[in-house]
């Protein structure tokens, strides 16, 4: 028997839940074709895995490679995980579907403020044409297309390393159809535009939908929008990815929905019959001043009875969690003075905003500014415990 490659004598842990077992893999073109003693066996490569695990690729559920696999196909960050399959376009974020206006994500943050200039909280719309320029003479990154189908063309044509399940994002397709004009409930002409996008996407190779209730412009989007547009991903038997909605808008106090942010999306699922997957699930309850194991116990065991109960209503829930809230959450700064950005910004570099905190005014300026609970980033009024979530390695 003959193979491309065979993998010999791991310890072969096969996602089934049955116990590690040294066994060999045999791989033919880009399938595995046969699994146990392959001893008798030759094949073109064949790699000793003594003493190392080998098991499926992991499926990432919640990614946004889709943001940047076009800037980074091999996408080595994943890979070195033993990731293979991600499932990006969350948080109502994609690449496209694009009218006149583009929504930011978290790539483009170096030179964003080239585009949509603030001191405080970012404008995250921002014309389509000014993101171009800047995409190509910043990241060398061509934004030529419109539709989700021609953006997953361009992604085909690097032949990234990675295996993507592409969502389309709820709040790209609010500013496709709202442009800049986003802070209010959508006409029933948009909400129509809306839903043609995602049904384009739909038959142009999206797998579902997602949405991110925590920024805009889908947080201003009202629950009968909600039920539309997600409901159009679903009709073409999409599923539905939900950032739902837990803390607001992430400026000055925000607007927490915590429980009632997973009740608002399972209700979302229920009306729509998706299945849904519960983005980055945390707890539902606020503990202030801080917590302790038992009554963080407490938090997950209520919320986890609040997806138990949707489930015995018959709604298909999954939900993935972060496993890294040790080591400084989702978010990592180079440098601590990333916390003052407005002020940084304000100086032009690190060197100037150090001269310029010697004045005692300026220091009292932002630390007035930090306790009237104005900027999120640090907010000791809604984060009794925020110094607790600052790591510094």
């Amino acid at each position: 028997m003959t193979f491309d490659v065979i993998i010999r004598h791991g310890e072969l842990v096969d996602g089934t839940g049955a116990p590690a077992k040294r066994s060999d893999v045999g791989i033919s073109g880009d399938r595995i074709t046969a699994v146990g003693d392959l001893s008798e066996a030759s094949a073109r490569l064949e790699v000793d895995a003594s003493g190392k695990v080998v098991c499926p690729g992991f499926i990432d559920m919640h990614s946004h490679a889709d943001q940047t696999v076009l800037l980074y196909p091999d996408g080595e960050s994943a890979i070195g995980q033993g990731i293979t399959t991600v499932v990006c376009g969350q948080c109502g974020f994609s690449p496209a579907p694009l009218n006149e206006h583009y929504l930011s994500c978290f790539w483009e943050w170096n030179w964003w403020d080239k585009v949509a200039p603030r001191k405080y909280y970012q404008e995250p719309v921002a014309d389509l044409e000014a993101v171009r320029k800047h995409a190509l003479d910043t990241d060398g990154l061509d934004i030529n297309w419109s539709s989700f189908g021609e953006w997953l063309d361009r992604v085909r044509q690097v032949k990234p390393s990675i295996n993507m399940v592409p969502l389309v994002g709820h709040g790209s397709v609010r500013a496709a159809a709202m442009g800049e004009d986003y802070r209010r409930a959508a006409t029933d002409d948009e909400i129509r535009a809306m839903k043609r996008y995602v049904e384009e996407s739909m038959d142009q190779g999206a797998c579902g939908i997602s949405n991110g209730l925590d920024y805009a412009p889908n947080s201003y989007a009202t629950i009968e929008e909600s039920y539309e547009v997600i409901g159009a991903a679903i009709d073409k038997g999409g599923i539905f990815c939900s950032h739902w909605w837990r803390t607001g808008l992430r400026q000055g106090f925000g607007n927490p929905g915590l429980i009632n942010g997973v009740k608002q999306a399972l209700d979302i699922a229920m009306n729509t019959g998706a299945k849904i997957e519960l983005a980055h699930l945390s707890p539902g309850y606020l503990l202030a001043p801080s917590s302790t194991p038992k009554l963080s116990i407490c938090a997950a065991e209520e919320t986890l009875d609040v997806i138990d109960r949707a489930i015995r209503d018959g709604v298909d829930v999954s939900f993935d969690v972060i496993p890294n809230h040790t080591t400084g959450g989702v978010l990592h700064a180079k440098y601590l003075a990333a916390l003052l950005e407005p002020w940084l910004k304000e100086a032009g570099d690190l060197e100037r905003f150090s001269k310029n905190l010697r004045a005692p005014d300026l220091r009292q300026e932002i630390k007035q500014y930090i306790l009237s609970g104005k900027w999120y980033s640090l907010n000791p009024v809604i984060q009794p415990g925020w110094a607790e979530r600052i790591l510094i390695g």
